[in-house]
């Protein structure tokens, strides 16, 4: 009998998965919880651009809770490991959703600018680490389909992207931003307390001590090299974060924002199909750089040909294209060099190095949108992912060393 082509293997083991409960009920909590990842970094911009008119201190809340996520992502993944995902998440997923509630009520007062900046940084601060459980339960499930479980939760990962920004953009215009801000909240709690609940006891207990590991539970430097590229290319994303609102504030409305960030997340959406089909998939080598490198080509036709509102979100879909083909080479990366007793915390610390980047973008754009205009902030997007590209060539051999003969 001939064997299945390769294209369809991440599919096949995935359906081979989903024949557990466990499963089946963590994609639906995963696809549900990450909504708040999603949609949170426009909510916060709509919102505090409603709250004080100006799109310089929207820049600095989304920061804040971009940079705030990031110092404590790795933390929340330690904890994971050491005591379990499901007393760390449910403690978590509830703070989280206190300190949504209170930004969301904060936006109604007049005057308190540096209130929502801070409370927006609280936000991120109690953010789970939703997203790193998940993956780290994939590679820890059945450890023989690793990969391709991790190919496909990209894929439903940006499934959750692809309809955050559009619901957001939705429901502020139908009921104000406060409002979206509450919904994410809602979708976030029961996503994370529901994934707490089926999927937490697969991690119960100490594995080991957090604070001490022996030498073969250490991190590689290629952890170090993921982090770096995760956040240039977090630099990327949060360019686009603050820029596409912007021009979609100037030629039609909050709503518009709402379509282009979906088309981004569209274009990765489909980027991943692609790259779940491609025979290249294996030789991470070559997938590192010809997915990022297909990222910065899509954003310098963005910048350079973009025009009306129809044309733009096309380009959009074009520019995401290579955005969940990376992010499914990176994972790939961390699961071959991180050991089994650090996965959650090496997922958790690539993950954090994305929202640092991200932070650090929407800051820098969110002043030069308010002083300069909306092209100098949409141009960070592909210089952050041509310096990614860069660093893929140029660190190739302690990212790849450190694989040995898994790559």
């Amino acid at each position: 009998m001939a064997s299945e082509p390769e294209s369809t293997r991440p599919l096949r083991d995935f359906a081979t998965l989903l024949r557990s409960s466990t499963v089946r009920w963590v994609v639906a909590e995963g696809l549900i919880g990450r909504l708040r990842e999603g949609g949170i970094g426009l909510a916060i911009v709509l919102l505090v651009r409603h709250a004080t008119g100006t799109f310089g201190p929207a820049g600095l809340a989304v920061a804040a809770f971009a940079l705030s996520t990031a110092v404590t992502r790795r933390e929340h993944g330690r904890f994971m490991d050491a005591f379990g995902v499901r007393r760390v998440m449910g403690l978590t997923a509830a703070a989280n959703t206190v300190a949504m509630l209170g930004l969301a009520l904060l936006s109604h007062e007049p005057d308190q600018s540096v209130s929502l900046i801070v409370m927006a940084g609280l936000c991120g601060l109690t953010l789970p680490a939703f997203t790193p459980a998940i993956r780290s339960f994939w590679t820890t499930t059945r450890k023989e389909m690793a990969r391709s479980a991790l190919v496909v939760d990209a894929f439903l990962y940006e499934l959750s992207m692809t309809a955050a920004p559009g619901l957001v953009g939705l429901v502020a215009v139908v009921a104000g931003p406060s409002i979206a801000v509450i919904v994410l909240a809602a979708l976030g709690c029961a996503g994370s307390t529901g994934f707490a609940l089926t999927a937490g006891s697969c991690r119960n207990g100490r594995s080991f001590t957090w604070r001490h590991h022996p030498p073969e539970h250490r991190l590689a430097r290629g952890i170090w090299v993921l982090v770096v590229l995760a956040g240039v290319l977090g630099g990327a994303e949060g360019a686009l974060t603050v820029a596409l609102p912007a021009y979609a504030v100037g030629i039609g409305g909050a709503s518009r924002a709402g379509v282009l960030l979906s088309a981004i997340a569209a274009g990765s959406l489909f980027g991943g199909l692609l790259y779940s089909g491609l025979r290249l998939r294996g030789n991470v080598k070559v997938e590192l750089v010809a997915s990022s490198s297909v990222f910065a080509a899509g954003l310098v036709m963005l910048v350079v040909l973009r025009g009306g509102f129809a044309l733009t979100a096309i380009l959009c879909v074009i520019a995401g294209l290579g955005l969940a083909p990376i992010v499914a080479v990176i994972l790939a990366c961390v699961s071959k060099l991180a050991p089994a007793e650090r996965a959650t915390e090496a997922f958790a610390l690539v993950g954090a190095a994305w929202p640092l980047g991200v932070g650090l973008a929407e800051a820098v754009v969110g002043l030069l949108v308010t002083s300069v205009g909306v092209g100098p902030g949409l141009l960070v997007a592909p210089v952050c992912a041509g310096a990614a590209v860069v660093g893929a060539v140029l660190f190739r051999r302690v990212l790849f060393d450190g694989m040995g003969s898994k790559t």
